[in-house]
């Protein structure tokens, strides 16, 4: 299975929220890791997943 990468940053923690929210938006997709980082001004998160096999 092919896994892709989706980086999400946010100025606050609403970062963990806007994961849920786009896991919830795509069922298919099976999460790998999740590295979370910041900086001075931001919060980072990059996202590994491979999306799901149809049956």
């Amino acid at each position: 299975m092919l896994r892709q990468v989706k980086i999400f940053s946010s100025r606050s923690l609403r970062l963990e929220d806007n994961i849920n929210e786009w896991l919830m938006k795509n069922e298919s997709f099976n999460i790998v890791d999740i590295k979370m980082f910041r900086t001075e001004d931001f919060f980072y998160a990059l996202v590994i997943y491979e999306v799901k096999k149809s049956k």
